[in-house]
């Protein structure tokens, strides 16, 4: 998988910053989620590592795992694990799904990814705000 991928990138300058945001996708479909499976173990993490070397921060947004599973998110977690930069994300509703939001959360958090929710996140003058929409909206 390339970096430069369309599917898999989008590039936005703000001032002299640019700002990568990886696109996930389960299908051929674009898509902003990633939906991290159990068998998904090998499936992110050089794509990861490029987006460490030419993006300064990593946007995870929504639907993190496919269905709301601890065991999911530690996956994506060792995915994360060759990422040098900061990585930050927010819930969406198949993280949800299993009622183990809370669970997941942690995992992620003691990854060091920043979760989104009440408080934005500001990183070289660019600020970050999330909240979980479902179905389409809010």
């Amino acid at each position: 998988m390339e970096i430069s991928d369309a599917r898999w990138l989008a590039k936005a300058q703000d001032k002299k910053y640019y700002i990568d945001i990886i696109f996930g996708s389960k299908t051929d479909q674009t898509s902003i989620d990633l939906h991290v499976r159990e068998n998904s173990k090998g499936f992110y993490k050089s794509l990861f590592e490029e987006a460490s070397k030419v993006a300064d921060v990593l946007a995870l947004c929504g639907d993190l795992t496919d269905h709301g599973t601890v065991e999911e998110a530690k996956v994506l977690v060792e995915e994360m694990l060759s990422i040098s930069i900061p990585v930050v994300g927010v819930l969406g509703n198949h993280d949800f799904e299993n009622g183990q939001e809370k669970e997941i959360a942690e995992v992620l958090g003691k990854a060091k990814m920043i979760l989104l929710g009440d408080e934005p996140w500001e990183y070289k003058d660019v600020s970050f705000a999330g909240v979980k929409g479902f179905g389409g909206g809010f």
